[in-house]
């Protein structure tokens, strides 16, 4: 077996779909941690707790987060409480679950987060709770908790499992499932394996990149060379005269403009970051930001240069 590399696993596997050379491309990228990670993390723990050991204990847990995210926890699970209580009631639930999916010598390693069987056949149903936003849903989306239900149904002896997803914000309206035959999607995913693997043996010029919507959360777009041709060749389309959104156009400048707005804002977090850790101070207004004080660098008198005024001569004289 091929122990794979860390960005192998379930969720990667909608972005790696499309870009093969996303994975590859996020060696020694970091993962954006931020509030909505946070806020993802927190409805997680809740929703574990309240299937594995009841309402009362998850609300418990409930008072020990943030106001905000106690409130949005609150309010995402109110229309699947029945499901949550159901399956505590029923038993036999797995949460947070470790799951090892073999793809022909691959092996792809991940965390469920609902593991659950048909107490008639034995089926397996894997159930994958998205707090993101609904708007970004695709059916590439359902990869991931693809790679799980092969899993389960792999360490079950099952020929066949249910692998669903739910968007929590969307309450009842945000459930999709789909039945997952072992062999067929085991092959399919084998090929999304192999082929990002294989970028891994091209020039980084050379490998497969497509630059899109998944580069909103793709680590890779720090280091990525198509990520930055598309941003440079955006900013020279919008500076150009006579520039127009056209019906053609206009999904692709506004996906563009969305990945500069996020560029900008990472960036200002970045600069208001550094001035406060050197004891300065900042205000922001909009895309502006303004550096009330950087205070100087100390330097001893005596290593400073002497001041000199230069002056142009005008031509003639």
């Amino acid at each position: 077996m091929i122990e794979p590399p860390s960005w192998l696993r379930p969720s990667r596997f909608p972005l790696l779909a499309v870009c093969p050379a996303s994975g590859v491309q996020s060696e020694g990228c970091i993962d954006p941690s931020s509030d909505a990670t946070v806020l993802g993390q927190d409805f997680h723990r809740f929703a574990a707790c309240w299937i594995s050991e009841g309402e009362g204990r998850a609300r418990e847990l409930l008072g020990t987060m943030h106001t905000a995210n106690r409130a949005l926890c609150e309010e995402w699970a109110s229309p699947l409480a029945d499901h949550f209580t159901y399956w505590h009631e029923r038993g036999g639930v797995a949460v947070e679950t470790p799951i090892e999916t073999r793809l022909g010598d691959v092996i792809v390693k991940g965390t469920a987060d609902l593991v659950t069987f048909d107490p008639e056949d034995g089926t397996p149903e894997v159930v994958d709770l998205k707090t993101s936003n609904v708007d970004y849903a695709s059916e590439e989306q359902l990869l991931q908790v693809e790679v799980y239900t092969v899993g389960a149904a792999q360490q079950a002896g099952a020929t066949h499992g249910i692998a669903t997803l739910c968007y929590v914000r969307a309450g009842n309206e945000g459930w999709s499932s789909i039945e997952v035959d072992l062999g067929e999607a085991e092959a399919r995913l084998e090929a999304i394996a192999r082929r990002a693997l294989h970028q891994t043996e091209l020039p980084v010029n050379d490998r497969e990149y497509r630059v899109g919507e998944g580069c909103r959360f793709c680590p890779a777009r720090v280091a990525c060379p198509a990520y930055r041709a598309d941003l440079r060749a955006f900013a020279a389309m919008i500076e150009a005269p006579g520039w127009e959104i056209t019906r053609e156009n206009v999904v692709a400048i506004h996906e563009r403009a969305g990945l500069v707005a996020k560029i900008a804002e990472a960036a200002k977090k970045g600069v208001q970051a550094f001035v406060e850790a050197q004891g300065g101070e900042v205000e922001v207004d909009g895309l502006r930001l303004y550096l009330k004080e950087i205070p100087p660098a100390p330097v001893v008198a005596h290593t400073r240069a002497g001041y000199s005024r230069l002056y142009v001569s005008k031509a003639g004289q």
